[in-house]
């Protein structure tokens, strides 16, 4: 949804080829290397419901930072931000098995995540497009802070996950 939106960001800022790279690849890529430690720390602490909240509303910030953004240093800031958001949302993803599947299930579990995965990235990006076609770049950073608060609401629900799924967590490595 956003990628589509990025690129027609910096369009209109007239950043250059090199300067987009830099913010759409390395600046994200750094800020999730350097962050990994961080959330690898916090997953020891908290459950993977509260550590992704945690990674959404920094993706807020960033998106906020986006819509708000008059130069490039503020869509660098932007990028930095949702790289170390990224970063914790990748470890999740990567751990989500073994919190949610029992031993028997983890690849069935590890298939169906990878599948949905495939099918909101091959669908999301035509979506961005097609926002596009019909608003401005900052327009669909607005329609995915509104998705992310919603995720955010939906997710701060308490909802009982078993106590089976809590008391493996932080997760054992399996022998």
């Amino acid at each position: 949804l956003r990628r589509p939106a990025w690129i027609s960001l910096l369009d209109v800022m007239n950043v250059s080829g090199s300067d987009a790279g830099a913010v759409l690849v390395t600046v994200k890529s750094l800020g999730v290397i350097l962050s990994l430690v961080f959330w690898s720390h916090l997953l020891q602490k908290l459950d993977p419901f509260r550590v992704r909240l945690l990674t959404n509303g920094l993706v807020l910030v960033g998106l906020f930072l986006l819509v708000t953004a008059k130069g490039v240093g503020r869509v660098y800031a932007a990028q930095a931000v949702m790289g170390v958001a990224f970063g914790g949302g990748m470890l999740i993803w990567n751990l989500a098995q073994t919190y949610f599947a029992r031993k028997r299930d983890m690849s069935l579990y590890s298939g169906t995540h990878a599948t949905l995965t495939g099918l909101r990235g091959l669908t999301a990006p035509f979506l961005g497009a097609w926002m596009l076609s019909f608003m401005p770049p900052r327009g669909v950073f607005l329609v995915a802070m509104v998705g992310y608060v919603l995720a955010m609401l939906y997710r701060s629900v308490e909802r009982p996950v078993g106590a089976e799924c809590r008391s493996r967590w932080p997760p054992a490595p399996y022998k």
